[in-house]
């Protein structure tokens, strides 16, 4: 008889050796300009990195700006990585409370997960909740109605990270998004959107004889095209 497979043992172990900051994931240099520019105006002090993997974006912060970084995670050695490079993390299933007091952190950052949770208005909530007043939330997901999937879709193919019908083949995601349900959802929890934008519009961005300059138009198209982007990526104030 086969068993069923677990979500969190799944989740622990598909993500144990993943690497926050990657060259291939322009979400998160995308999300590292945005924080370069409002650090200026904000100054922030405190982070919590959710869903940190191996911490390399956190220490990334801390490095460049002197950031208290914090991070939870579901694998356990994600957080011993992240450990190691100097990132307060701690192991959390995030289908339960933040382990954090109301009012900890100036910055939140939730990159890439919303997508995996059953419960995604507890999710919000909790992020809110651990967010001082007037303090900045980064959330970013996939784009379900991307242009790459639209054409995907156009001639039959399966959408890129949406939830796919066998585990093992799929992301982990349970959830998908569009710009317009994920503001909405947002709105209801009162929290000010200072501006969407997405990591980048269609482009072979992983593809080394792609030009870097044309990569760099394509990143800078996504400021401007949030609805069509790969990875939609909110800003928000409490």
């Amino acid at each position: 008889m086969k068993k069923a497979i677990n979500a969190e043992t799944d989740q622990d172990k598909r993500y144990s050796e993943y690497r926050a900051f990657d060259k291939h994931k322009y979400y998160i240099f995308k999300i590292y300009r945005i924080i370069r520019r409002l650090n200026r105006k904000y100054r922030f002090q405190k982070t919590l990195d959710v869903a940190c993997a191996d911490g390399s974006f956190s220490a990334k912060l801390k490095k460049d700006f002197g950031f208290e970084t914090h991070g939870i995670d579901i694998s356990k050695n994600a957080v011993k990585s992240a450990n190691n490079r100097g990132v307060k993390a701690k192991v959390h299933n995030l289908e339960k409370a933040i382990p954090y007091p109301d009012g900890s952190f100036d910055l939140v950052l939730a990159s890439e997960v919303i997508e995996h949770l059953y419960d995604t208005d507890f999710f919000i909530s909790e992020l809110k909740r651990v967010l001082r007043k007037g303090g900045i939330l980064i959330l970013t997901t996939p784009n379900l109605v991307s242009l790459t999937n639209r054409v995907r879709i156009l001639f039959g193919k399966y959408p890129n990270f949406v939830p796919e019908y066998r585990i093992p083949g799929g992301a982990g995601h349970i959830r998908a998004y569009t710009v317009p349900i994920l503001k909405q959802q947002l709105k209801e929890y009162k929290l000010n959107i200072i501006s969407i934008v997405t990591s980048n519009v269609t482009f072979p961005m992983r593809s080394r004889f792609a030009p870097k300059f044309l990569k760099e138009i394509a990143i800078r198209l996504g400021d401007w095209f949030p609805k069509i982007g790969s990875d939609m990526i909110f800003v928000l104030r409490k």
